[in-house]
C-alpha cells in the first residue's frame, strides 16, 4: 500500500514487465504518468505484437474468421492439455466455426497483455451457451464459462505458436449450479477438427 506523499518504491518489477518513461518525483496522492517509450524500435515491436493479439481475439469476437489468413502463421501450433494441435489459418478457422457454432454467444473477453520478446502473454476468459451439439454432447442450453491464459509467439507479424492453461470448463444449470467438464474433451475436439 502506498501512502499520500510516499514515493513508489518497486519500479524494477514494472520496468520488467513493459518499457515505460516515467515521470520523476511520482508520489502516490498525484497520478503518475507513464507512456510507452515509442521511439524505441523494441517498445514498437512490442506493442505491434500485442496488435496482432487484440486482432485475434476481435475476429473470435466479431466471427471474422477470414482475418484469420493474415494472423496465423502456416505452421503454427497450439500447445493445449499436453497436446499439440495445427492451428493454421484453416485450421484455426474450423476450430473457430466449430465452437462459435455450439456456443454462439461465444466471446473473450480481453483483461490484459504482456508483452516481451516475441512472446504476448493474454489473460482471456471466455463464455457462451451451450446451444448446438458439440464432441457429440447434446445442446444443454447452459452457460459456459472458463478463465484461460493463453501465451502467444509472434513472428513477422503472425502467431506461430501458442501455449494454452485454462481452469475447468464451468457450465451452470439454471439453477446456478455448474458441471466442470475435463480439459482433455477440449483438446480431442481441437486435434479432430484440425484434421483437415
Amino acid at each position: 500500500m502506498h501512502l499520500p506523499g510516499r514515493k513508489f518504491a518497486n519500479f524494477g518489477l514494472l520496468l520488467c514487465i513493459c518499457p515505460v518513461t516515467l515521470t520523476t518525483g511520482i508520489t502516490a496522492d498525484k497520478e503518475a504518468s507513464m507512456t510507452t517509450t515509442a521511439e524505441s524500435p523494441a517498445a514498437a515491436q512490442l506493442e505491434a505484437n500485442k496488435a496482432v493479439i487484440r486482432s485475434f481475439v476481435d475476429a473470435w469476437n466479431s466471427r471474422d474468421f477470414g482475418r484469420f489468413r493474415d494472423l496465423m502463421g502456416q505452421d503454427a501450433v497450439l500447445r493445449i492439455g499436453g497436446g499439440v494441435v495445427p492451428c493454421n489459418p484453416a485450421g484455426t478457422r474450423a476450430i473457430a466455426e466449430e465452437w462459435t457454432t455450439a456456443f454462439p454467444d461465444w466471446r473473450f473477453d480481453l483483461r490484459a497483455l504482456i508483452a516481451e520478446g516475441d512472446r504476448v502473454v493474454a489473460h482471456m476468459p471466455y463464455s457462451g451457451t451451450h446451444r448446438q451439439p458439440i464432441l457429440g454432447v447434446a445442446p444443454t442450453n447452459r452457460s459456459c464459462s472458463v478463465d484461460e491464459i493463453v501465451i502467444f509467439r509472434v513472428s513477422e507479424g503472425k502467431i506461430t505458436q501458442a501455449w494454452e492453461v485454462t481452469t475447468r470448463l464451468a457450465c451452470g444449470a439454471s439453477s446456478g449450479s455448474s458441471r466442470p467438464m475435463r480439459p482433455s474433451a477440449l483438446t480431442t475436439a481441437l486435434r479432430r477438427v484440425t484434421r483437415l
